[in-house]
């Protein structure tokens, strides 16, 4: 009695054709092909998405923990000053909060800037600053104050940094990510 489908008699017979073994090899070879461009594709697309993210996971864990400064803060012990008051190499406008600030520190060659964090203004040297994000542009990065001047007895405070930074990509390819991040936030008091 022979098999019901015709599909089992291929596998009954001894062995494959040459054009048979031709076609499966040709198939199997377009196959491997696209799940490699797939493949490529999706690791170039992760790697591009995880540089990008990594410029504002930077730049928020500046402002979260300048948020959270400010929060702690009584009304009184904020101020917007020059960054050069707070340490000469500043640039720009800082923010002091209590003993502490924020402001951009300029890195060699003064092409990039640096946001930072100053945990002690008492001693506002390099070697003690907290470096948040590095390589922005000088040119198009600011650090901006909401309000500047701040009044007395101002109790909502925000913050903005904006500007752009150059990353690398997955085919070491330099390209420009641009950002622009904005806090507000109330003093205890």
């Amino acid at each position: 009695m022979s098999p019901p489908f015709s599909f089992l008699k291929l596998f009954m017979k001894k062995g494959l054709t040459l054009v048979e073994l031709l076609i499966t090899i040709i198939i199997a070879s377009i196959l491997i092909l696209m799940i490699g461009v797939i493949a490529t594709t999706a690791m170039n697309s992760f790697e591009g998405a995880r540089r990008e993210d990594q410029v504002y996971v930077d730049a928020f864990s500046g402002m979260d923990l300048m948020q959270s400064r400010i929060r702690r803060a009584a009304s009184t012990d904020i101020s917007v000053v020059s960054g050069s008051t707070i340490n000469a190499s500043l640039v720009g406008r800082a923010l002091i909060v209590g003993s502490s600030a924020f402001g951009l520190l300029p890195e060699i060659g003064g092409q990039t800037v640096t946001f930072v964090f100053i945990p002690n203004i008492a001693n506002p040297s390099i070697d003690n600053m907290q470096l948040i994000l590095t390589g922005a542009h000088a040119a198009d990065t600011a650090l901006t104050f909401i309000p500047d001047p701040v009044p007395a007895g101002q109790r909502l405070f925000g913050a903005r940094i904006a500007g752009s930074k150059t990353i690398l990509d997955n085919n070491e390819q330099t390209r420009e990510e641009n950002f622009d991040i904005e806090v507000f936030s109330t003093t205890r008091n």
